[in-house]
């Protein structure tokens, strides 16, 4: 929105700052979002330092070292980020693990100058380690756990040596075993977190491959591997939608030629073969295109998409020149076809058209079969049958 100035309103202020600040970049924007998050919490860690310093807890130049540290790493960390440095090396996934391990060494110095409050460091290391289960291999956890466990020994150690006082070993020792069962419980989380998310991501695949199963049996033909009747008449509806003012459509019936005398004489299994491998020479002819699909038991439904009649009974022909020249291993055993064919008229109904072109093939049967006969509503001084070349291959 904007103002009669033509400036940006007040409100779309912030969605420009954080656009501009977090970039719109799908790939990018989800790892800055979390660098945010990651940048505001060390904002509060930096005000819970502070305030630590004018409670005379911790020393004011050890903390100003410390948030100064913190928000320049961060700030560097965020150019890294912007810039796409981890896309075009291997940082991509190391650099968000250097960040928890730098966030984690941060927490070692908070806990060396926060005196009686250091316990509560451990905590915010902690969430460190939880935060790792969720982007980072079991394997990694562990490690860090043992890296994080392993610094903070070495800190209390150091703190106790420098400053007895404030860090008294008993202390120590009761954090340091707080923090030892601690960590590796959540690192034996992150095995099972992975584990169920392995899980899922499988369910997930066998969920999908079941869909696309399911979408491929509501949309195809089983036999033939064409588009099936119901799924057909939706692709053209849609197809007569999208060119209704632009481009002549014309569907055909097609229908293999005494198919039942071929389950009989042959059997079954050789009828399913004589539908397949008809299917296929018609796609192999047929434009990518026209619609193709089987209408039912040996008719099969063509829509010509922005093709005349006269094109649409060439195709046909050279289709049925082809489909008599299929080998299909069995002696004796040719294909013909017969074709009603005819132009969705502008305003018609599909359905109406389909019915003419139903008529036009039992027409082309009654003319002694493997022929086309196109129906002549639109051309009535046109031949209304594209006779065989060779009758005599009729079924």
């Amino acid at each position: 929105m904007e103002t009669a100035a033509g400036a940006p309103s007040k409100r779309d202020l912030p969605s420009r700052l954080f656009d501009a600040i977090l970039t719109t970049e799908p790939t990018r924007r989800p790892v800055l979002g979390m660098w945010a998050t990651s940048f505001a919490t060390y904002i509060l860690y930096s005000g819970v330092g502070i305030s630590a310093a004018v409670f005379e807890l911790a020393n004011a130049g050890a903390v100003t070292v410390l948030v100064a540290a913190m928000l320049t790493v961060n700030c560097v960390f965020y150019v890294l980020f912007r810039l796409g440095v981890a896309r075009r090396s291997a940082l991509d996934r190391d650099l968000g693990v250097t960040q928890l391990v730098v966030g984690i060494m941060f927490m070692w110095f908070s806990y060396a100058i926060v005196g009686p409050a250091a316990p509560a460091t451990l905590i915010v290391m902690a969430t460190h380690v939880v935060y790792a289960m969720f982007t980072m291999p079991p394997k990694r956890v562990r490690a860090l756990v043992v890296f994080s466990l392993a610094g903070v020994a070495a800190t209390m150690t150091v703190s106790w040596r420098i400053d007895a006082e404030r860090y008294p070993i008993r202390v120590q020792l009761v954090s340091l075993a707080f923090a030892s069962i601690a960590l590796p419980l959540i690192g034996r989380l992150a095995g099972q977190v992975t584990s169920m998310s392995d899980r899922l991501r499988a369910q997930r695949r066998e969920l999908s491959a079941a869909l696309e199963q399911v979408r491929l049996m509501a949309s195809s033909d089983e036999l033939t591997k064409t588009h099936n009747r119901r799924h057909m008449v939706e692709l053209m509806h849609g197809e007569r939608e999208r060119i209704a003012d632009t481009g002549t459509v014309c569907v055909a019936l097609l229908d293999i030629d005494m198919f039942k005398s071929v389950n009989d004489r042959f059997g079954h299994a050789v009828g399913d073969e004589v539908l397949r491998r008809f299917a296929t020479e018609a796609k192999t002819v047929l434009r990518h295109t026209d619609l193709f699909a089987r209408w039912g038991g040996e008719e099969f439904m063509t829509m010509f998409v922005d093709t005349d009649l006269d094109d649409a009974a060439e195709v046909l022909d050279r289709l049925r020149d082809q489909v008599a020249k299929i080998d299909f291993g069995v002696p004796g055993l040719v294909i013909t076809f017969s074709a009603g064919l005819a132009e969705v008229l502008a305003g018609e109904m599909l359905e109406h058209a389909i019915e003419r072109a139903d008529q036009e093939m039992y027409r082309a049967k009654s003319s002694g079969r493997n022929r086309v006969c196109r129906d002549a509503t639109r051309e009535p001084s046109r031949p209304m049958i594209s006779a065989a070349s060779a009758t005599s291959r009729s079924a």
